[in-house]
């Protein structure tokens, strides 16, 4: 189940970043995949110009995103937290130019 997948990527992600910033960007993602795959919750995010479904989308995609910032901004702030190319040079992880492809 696509919901239980979720879940796991959530708290495999918590317990590799221990920020309390990630851990609210991933609780939003994981509450809003929760209604978003139920039989009716979705509904609750229904307006007259956009269904649910499509909102709860939009803030899953705007979580991951500030997730995804919020992941380079801790990687600027310890710059030894990061990989070595396969030129020796140093390259960051993440990139706030990176797009987050889903």
């Amino acid at each position: 189940m696509a919901l239980d997948e979720i879940k796991e990527l959530c708290l495999g992600a918590l317990r590799a970043i221990d920020d309390p910033v990630c851990g609210g960007r991933l609780l939003a993602i994981h509450c809003c995949a929760a209604a978003l795959y139920s039989d009716s919750a979705h509904r609750h995010w229904d307006s007259e110009s956009t269904s649910g479904i499509d909102r709860l989308r939009q803030r899953i995609f705007r979580a991951l995103v500030s997730y995804q910032r919020r992941l380079y901004h801790l990687e600027a702030l310890q710059p030894d937290v990061s990989c070595l190319s396969q030129d020796g040079q140093r390259k960051l992880l993440a990139s706030p130019s990176d797009r987050l492809a889903l």
